[in-house]
């Protein structure tokens, strides 16, 4: 089994600047544990994304006529 073993900084700091030590953590895991995970980002079904587009496509069009439609009525409205 390897080990690895992962440092991180828990504050925010400038880039380029060092952690301080007193806020350095460090932990170790298997590699076997992280092969065993998989793909950390799934794999994207073409339908549902073409279904999330055009939901997405329809409601903006919607929007924009209906917004070409109440400002032909203000504008009809305006000039009376």
């Amino acid at each position: 089994m390897t080990r690895i073993y992962l440092q991180y900084c828990d504050i925010s700091t400038e880039a380029g600047a060092g952690c301080p030590v007193q806020h350095r953590q460090q932990i170790a895991i298997e590699r076997e544990t992280l092969e065993a995970v998989g793909k950390p980002f799934p794999t994207l079904n073409a339908a549902d994304v073409a279904q999330v587009f055009s939901l997405g496509l329809s409601v903006v069009v919607l929007f924009f006529l209906l917004g070409r439609g109440v400002g032909t009525v203000l504008n009809l409205i305006r000039r009376g």
